[in-house]
């Protein structure tokens, strides 16, 4: 095997590192498989083993009609899914990255593969692994029996995860921009450092679970009540009318009672004529009249 990794793959069975294109031995158990249905006589084939290619072969096995040519594909589509890779990626051949100079040009879907297939090999230089066969049975393990790998390590057991894949992809691509020239193949890594950056925050709990930002509540804004003081109505003192009093004028009479000739007891009526309001006063003189005897 290649070391494609610019960081290095570890070190040898002597103790030493590996360094970026060199080849090192691999263990005599160590498989990686892909899978075709459907091959005809006399076809010629080729097929491109990848660490991809392993798992989606192990997943299919699982099945109880096994390598069908259904589960092949399904088990192709599941990776390229879980792996961010465009439809069909697992087909492509993927470029050595250790001689991009040798390329006129390369997609951006076929450096994306070759750079998520070499984060596998790169996870060889962190302290959870010792070695490219650890890597590949534990996650084809994983896979064979979930179809998915976690997004991150629990921290219970050692696991191949998908926040460590992208993160390491990620460094691979940003890593190759300083050992190529070819300007075409620099722009395209350039955008595949961006996707497998974009990713791993999408994965990583380092970015999901953030605290939220404490935002001070908004209080409204409390009026002081308004005081309304009732108008108190204006009183007018009453108006005392006085009662008209009509004019009283002087008695004046106008015609005083004449002489009356009456006998002795006898009522007598005397009239007399004024004008004027209010009472008459009645004076009389009670006179003694002379007796008259005739002879």
């Amino acid at each position: 095997m290649t070391c494609d990794v610019v960081d290095g793959c570890g070190l040898d069975e002597n103790g030493s590192g590996i360094i970026f294109g060199e080849k090192f031995s691999l263990n005599e158990d160590f498989i990686l498989e892909a899978a075709y249905s459907g091959l005809q006589d006399q076809q010629a084939l080729t097929l491109y083993v990848t660490p991809l290619t392993h798992l989606a072969v192990n997943y299919a096995k699982t099945h109880s009609d096994g390598l069908s040519t259904d589960n092949i594909n399904d088990a192709y589509s599941l990776i390229e899914t879980a792996l961010k890779l465009s439809s069909g990626s697992l087909q492509l051949p993927p470029p050595d990255l250790t001689k991009l100079d040798s390329y006129v040009s390369l997609s951006g879907d076929e450096l994306q593969y070759a750079v998520m297939s070499a984060s596998f090999l790169a996870l060889v230089n962190t302290p959870d692994w010792a070695s490219i066969d650890e890597v590949i049975n534990s996650a084809a393990e994983r896979f064979s029996k979930f179809g998915v790998l976690p997004s991150e390590n629990s921290g219970a057991i050692s696991e191949v995860t998908l926040d460590d894949l992208f993160y390491q992809a990620s460094d691979i691509a940003s890593d190759l921009q300083v050992v190529t020239s070819n300007e075409q193949i620099l722009v395209e890594l350039v955008s595949v450092e961006s996707s497998t950056e974009m990713y791993y925050q999408e994965v990583s709990s380092l970015y999901n679970d953030e605290p939220p930002v404490a935002v001070a509540p908004e209080y409204p804004v409390v009026q002081p009540p308004v005081v309304v003081v009732p108008e108190e109505p204006v009183v007018n003192p009453p108006v005392v009318v006085a009662p008209e009093t009509p004019a009283v004028l002087p008695i004046s009479i106008t015609s005083h009672p004449g002489s009356v000739v009456a006998n002795i007891n006898d009522d007598i009526a005397l009239q007399v004529s004024a004008q004027g309001t209010g009472t008459i006063p009645v004076s009389y003189t009670h006179l003694t009249l002379p007796t008259i005897y005739s002879v």
